[in-house]
């Protein structure tokens, strides 16, 4: 994996918790609940994200452990 589709992934992978939160556990959430923030926002540009996980299928992974 490289740096950018691991930037892409990880902002991913924030607001896909965030949103979580939001639908079945508001309960942990401060009110109200601060808008998402992302870790890498320079990545949240939709044609820099297509461009990051273009060759994503490409890639193999081995079997087992890494």
């Amino acid at each position: 994996m490289n740096r950018r589709e691991r930037f892409v992934l990880e902002n991913h992978g924030y607001l896909l918790a965030e949103a979580a939160i939001r639908r079945h556990a508001d309960f942990l959430a401060t009110k109200p609940m601060p808008p998402p923030i992302v870790p890498h926002c320079e990545w949240m540009e939709p044609a820099r994200v297509r461009s990051a996980l273009a060759d994503s299928a490409e890639q193999k992974v081995p079997f087992g452990r890494l």
